[in-house]
């Protein structure tokens, strides 16, 4: 069941939230759960009292959001987020909405448990628990709970599969006119699989109502360039943030300023791409864009805008944010906790070898999580088999010094020189300041004189570096 199609940002709030149990000392657990009045009882005690005024303040623009029924509440997640600048604090806020009775929020916490879950477990108690929740939230008319429940009835997760029963939800979730929810109708009905699907007397309705879903969605299928782009065009004047980000995009290529005019409009409607690469911008602007535009640099804003991404489900914002946790950069304090948070949450979302490889060597080595040597060596050979460089040059790094494995010199430089071999000039480097520990200049001269074929007079800053700052070989989960 793709949950990020009903409703993108809670699929970024569940696999934030998800990953903390595993990240935190193990406790005694009490197997006897706690009576729903009690659960109660602890959230409001442990909601902090100085964000009260902020909480009043989420839960009416939530509201809002639910009464128009909408599919998007980063608006609501981002008061949050101002409130606390804590990326990683909306279960609280939205666990005691939920127990208040609020639907979104009921949804909202509900769908965590709906991520990527294999259909051996649809009927798993938990689940059943789960579907019983979104019905309670679709019983209040909320038209995101009755798409989500139909999709539940259509696969048969948490309740007997009834597809009639299902698209009969869903015809009445679109009397509500919601684009959304008439897109996804179309969509899970059959009748947008391709390009000519365009020309339906159903889909040209919907799209002359100015649904920019649609237009956004057969731009992927579009015969030739010229289409697509005016597609493209299309769904953006409409709205669409995705179809703005993409033109954003496109212009970068070769009009950074009018590029650059279309992310803030993108931004504008909380695209998470958008989010991320004006985060980036903020942050670490290129001087063409400057040149162009005027000066922009704005780190803290720049940092806000990666914490907002990372709220709505954007992996590189997540890799971002890590790397910066895991330094102390941009205004962000050492913590290695967050760093293996997002970097979790991102691995398994998205399956990204970096991610992956980065949260092995976190396991690996117990930082920012409890110590896990198999799992944590599986992740990174599964990074490594999918040809990530950094992945190899972990490996080496790991046979070298005996990490979680039996120390092996001939395994670690066999490593390092496929991750060479798989023209990563960084690993030359690596394999150097490995035989300059054990005092064999003649292959560390060799090794950076291949290094220096690619990154000319930079091979030797980088050894250096190594060696005046880690007093040799170090390695981090991501590279240099």
């Amino acid at each position: 069941m793709q949950i990020k199609s009903i409703l993108s940002c809670v699929l970024g709030f569940a696999m934030i939230t998800a990953p903390f149990a595993e990240a935190t000392p193990n406790k005694k657990k009490n197997n006897k759960p706690a009576a729903p009045s009690q659960q109660k009882k602890e959230v409001r005690a442990n909601f902090p009292a100085q964000y009260e005024a902020d909480y009043q303040k989420f839960i009416t623009k939530l509201r809002e959001l639910t009464k128009s029924n909408s599919f998007d509440l980063s608006p609501a997640l981002f008061i949050i987020l101002r409130a606390t600048n804590d990326e990683f604090s909306i279960e609280p806020w939205m666990q005691r909405a939920a127990d208040e009775g609020e639907p979104a929020a009921i949804l909202f916490m509900a769908q965590k448990n709906l991520i990527n879950i294999p259909e051996e477990h649809y009927r798993a108690p938990e689940i059943l628990t789960t579907v019983t929740q979104i019905k309670k939230a679709a019983d209040h008319k909320y038209v995101p709970a009755i798409v989500a429940y139909s999709q539940c009835l259509d696969k048969g997760i948490g309740v007997f599969p009834n597809h009639a029963a299902a698209e009969r939800l869903l015809i009445e979730a679109c009397s509500s006119g919601c684009f959304r929810t008439r897109f996804e109708w179309l969509r899970q009905t059959g009748r947008l699989e391709k390009f000519e699907d365009l020309q339906r007397p159903e889909v040209k309705a919907e799209v002359e109502r100015g649904n920019h879903y649609i237009l956004h969605h057969v731009s992927l299928m579009a015969p030739d360039h010229k289409t697509m782009l005016k597609l493209l065009v299309q769904a953006a004047n409409k709205g669409n943030g995705y179809a703005r980000y993409e033109l954003s995009e496109f212009y970068a290529q070769f009009d950074i300023a009018r590029s650059y005019k279309i992310l803030a409009l993108a931004v504008k409607a909380r695209n998470p791409d958008a989010l991320y690469r004006m985060g980036m911008y903020l942050i670490n602007p290129p001087a063409t864009l400057e040149i162009n535009v005027g000066p922009i640099r704005n780190t803290a804003e720049g940092v806000v805008m990666l914490k907002m991404a990372s709220i709505v489900g954007q992996n590189d914002a997540r890799l971002q944010l890590a790397r910066m946790y895991m330094d102390g950069k941009n205004g962000l304090e050492k913590d290695p906790i967050k760093a293996y948070r997002h970097i979790t949450t991102g691995a398994i979302m998205s399956g990204a070898p970096a991610l992956l490889a980065a949260q092995g060597f976190m396991m690996l080595q117990g930082i920012g999580t409890n110590k896990d040597t198999e799992t944590g060596l599986k992740l990174i050979q599964a990074a490594a088999s999918r040809g990530y460089t950094h992945a190899k040059s972990l490996l080496g790094y790991i046979y070298y010094h005996g990490i979680g494995v039996d120390k092996n010199l001939s395994t670690a430089v066999m490593h390092l020189e496929d991750a060479a071999a798989h023209k990563d000039p960084i690993a030359f480097i690596y394999l150097a300041l490995m035989f300059d520990a054990d005092n064999q200049p003649e292959k560390v001269q060799y090794y950076l004189e291949h290094a220096e074929r690619t990154l000319h007079d930079k091979a030797n800053t980088i050894f250096n570096y190594y060696k005046q700052n880690f007093n040799g070989w170090f390695m981090k989960p991501f590279p240099i």
